[in-house]
């Protein structure tokens, strides 16, 4: 797995949040080698399914609100939930030796509410597994998480998911020092068409801020 297939792949840990939607557009989907946690039934995924579900999607209402959360995780403080860590021995990529991506997810709770389910993808045989929520996947450290609530609680999803290279400390940025200027100027970078690129097309320029000529290409 590499930083080039993933971007290409951006699918990748796509997401079901349990309504319809736009954001549901990304559902079922991850990109991924075969994964020590997911658990899920297998199910074919490919992008012809994608489009399928899109058509679906757009025939449908609006879901409606998410639903209420156990009260140990819809109580929590900004302090208390930003104490719930991710097990960097669960990521998701975790099994393969010299990776070059992890991805990892965020706990519900607090004001995230709305589930997201996270699939992997085996690209070979396009089969896909959910990875169903477990308390084992996170550190709660001193964030005063009721375990006990959580037990059999495999619907919850996750709140969303982090790619990043190990390296970076997950930072998707750039940053430039400006002529005349003494602090630097940063900022974030998205891939777009990434699903189905096509050789030579799809580069996205974002000028940085107003720092002169600075320009961001992904290729």
């Amino acid at each position: 797995m590499n930083r080039r297939r993933f971007l290409k792949s951006s699918m990748a840990v796509a997401a079901v949040c349990g309504t319809s939607g736009v954001a549901s557009l990304f559902s079922k989907a991850a990109l991924a080698e075969e994964s020590g946690i997911a658990d899920g039934l297998t199910r074919r995924f490919d992008f012809s399914v994608l489009q399928g579900m899109a058509h679906d999607l757009s025939r449908q209402p609006w879901g409606g609100a998410p639903r209420d959360l156990p009260p140990t995780l819809a109580n929590l403080t900004p302090q208390a939930y930003n104490s719930i860590q991710y097990d960097a021995g669960h990521s998701l990529w975790n099994n393969i030796e010299d990776r070059k991506l992890d991805i990892q997810f965020f706990h519900v709770g607090m004001g995230f509410r709305r589930r997201v389910r996270m699939f992997s993808l085996d690209t070979q045989s396009q089969q896909a597994r959910e990875i169903h929520f477990r308390p084992e996947l996170f550190n709660y450290n001193d964030a005063g998480v009721d375990t006990k609530q959580l037990v059999g609680q495999t619907d919850l999803g996750f709140a969303g998911f982090r790619a990043f290279k190990a390296p970076e400390l997950g930072a998707s940025r750039y940053r430039g020092v400006p002529r005349r200027e003494l602090l630097p100027r940063g900022g974030q970078h998205l891939p777009v068409r990434a699903l189905r690129p096509r050789p030579g097309g799809g580069y996205l320029y974002r000028h940085a801020g107003r720092v002169p000529g600075l320009y961001l290409v992904l290729v």
